[in-house]
C-alpha cells in the first residue's frame, strides 16, 4: 500500500469475526506474541484503500522491527533439542536465524509454526493487522 507518510507499505492482514479470529490464524490468537499486533477497524482500512491513508499510519503500532525486538519470549522452543541450535543465531533478530526456530512459551505445534510464520512476516518488514469486523 502507498502511504504519503512512510511510503510503501507491506501489509498483511488477519482477519477477526466477532471475538475468533479466520480459521487459518485462529490457534495462535490469545498467545502472548500476538500482544505486539496491531488492531485496526475494517472501516480504516476501507478509507486506506481509497487513499485516506493518515488514520490508518496513525494507528499502526510499533514497525516490525520494533515486534521483532519486543518478542515476549526470543528463545527457541527446540533448543534443547536441535542439532543446529546456537545461542547467538537461533534469535528472531538475527540476520542468520534458523528455519528450525520456533517461539518459545507456545504449547499448541500449530500455533508455535504460526508464531514462526508471524516472525517471519516481521523480518521482511511486514506490518501485520488484526482487521476487527463488528458483525
Amino acid at each position: 500500500m502507498k502511504t504519503q507518510e512512510l511510503g510503501d507499505l507491506e501489509l498483511y492482514l488477519i482477519y477477526q469475526y466477532k471475538e475468533k479470529w479466520e480459521e487459518s490464524w485462529a490457534p495462535l490468537q490469545g498467545e502472548s506474541l500476538t500482544s505486539l499486533l496491531t488492531v485496526v477497524s475494517q472501516e480504516l482500512i476501507d478509507h486506506a484503500l481509497i487513499g485516506l491513508t493518515s488514520p490508518l499510519v496513525k494507528a499502526l503500532g510499533i514497525p516490525p522491527v520494533g515486534a521483532l525486538r519486543k518478542i515476549p519470549n526470543p528463545k527457541c522452543y527446540r533448543r534443547d533439542l536441535c542439532p543446529f541450535y546456537s545461542n547467538v543465531t537461533c534469535k528472531p533478530t538475527h540476520p542468520k536465524l534458523s528455519w528450525c526456530f520456533e517461539p518459545d512459551g507456545i504449547e499448541d505445534p500449530l500455533a508455535r509454526t504460526l508464531g514462526y510464520d508471524l516472525i517471519k512476516l516481521w523480518r521482511e518488514s511486514v506490518y501485520v493487522l488484526v482487521v476487527k469486523h463488528e458483525s
